[in-house]
Formats: structure tokens, C-alpha cells, sequence
């Protein structure tokens, strides 16, 4: 019987220590990303439109949080509003993209692969 409360407990401390450890991983590197899907509506943050084309969409008001962006095509498109807080735009195609009132953090990587300085895109480096 003492073996089988052991057990119980074992599994119980082994699951609480997973969970930490997940826990601990999802503070430090974010929430795991689902996998590129082009089609995913633009009001969810963790969305992954890597590598997507985008140009001319309509994306006013999107809230694009801790989205990754890397090498998308958003020539063109209006992102006028949006919240790019955390987003890794690193290498995107920004060309004729409507940015004006987009909010961006110091979490932001620009298309540079450099983090924005501030919560304005003119803080993000050309």
C-alpha cells in the first residue's frame, strides 16, 4: 500500500514538475506557435503567417501579437492600428505598408532582425 501511495505520488510530483517546467518554458520563449497557417484570422495573437503573402490585405486594427512574420509579403497592405507588440517581422516586405497608429514594443523584431526600441514604428530600425 505504501508502494502504491509512493507511486501515486512520484506521478503526481513528476506531473507538477512537467507542468513548471512547461510553465517556465511558456514565460521564457512564449506560447508554442501553431504551425503556418496562412488563413488564420489576423485577430489572434501567436499566429504564424511565415513566409505568407499578404500584399494589399486589410489588416487595420489586427491584433498581431507575438506573431511571427518572418519573409511575409505585406507590401501594400494597411496595418494602420495594428497591435505588432512581440512580432518577429524579420525580413518581411513592408513596402507601401500602411503603418500609421501601429503599435510595436521593444519585444518587436523589425524586417532588420532588429528589436524595435520603443512602442511607435519609428522607433524600429530601417
Amino acid at each position: 500500500m505504501k508502494i502504491k501511495m509512493l507511486q501515486v505520488g512520484l506521478a503526481c510530483v513528476l506531473t507538477s514538475t512537467s507542468a513548471v517546467a512547461s510553465a517556465h518554458h511558456e514565460r521564457a520563449l512564449g506560447p508554442p506557435l501553431a504551425g503556418r497557417n496562412c488563413q488564420s484570422p489576423p485577430m489572434r495573437p501567436n499566429l504564424n503567417w511565415s513566409g505568407c503573402d499578404k500584399a494589399g490585405a486589410n489588416l487595420q486594427g489586427a491584433v498581431l501579437v507575438n506573431a511571427v512574420m518572418q519573409n511575409t509579403n505585406l507590401q501594400g497592405a494597411n496595418l494602420k492600428g495594428a497591435n505588432l507588440s512581440g512580432a518577429n517581422l524579420t525580413g518581411a516586405k513592408l513596402k507601401d505598408a500602411k503603418l500609421g497608429g501601429a503599435t510595436v514594443s521593444p519585444e518587436t523584431i523589425w524586417k532588420s532582425g532588429k528589436p524595435c526600441t520603443g512602442f511607435k514604428v519609428a522607433s524600429c530600425p530601417k
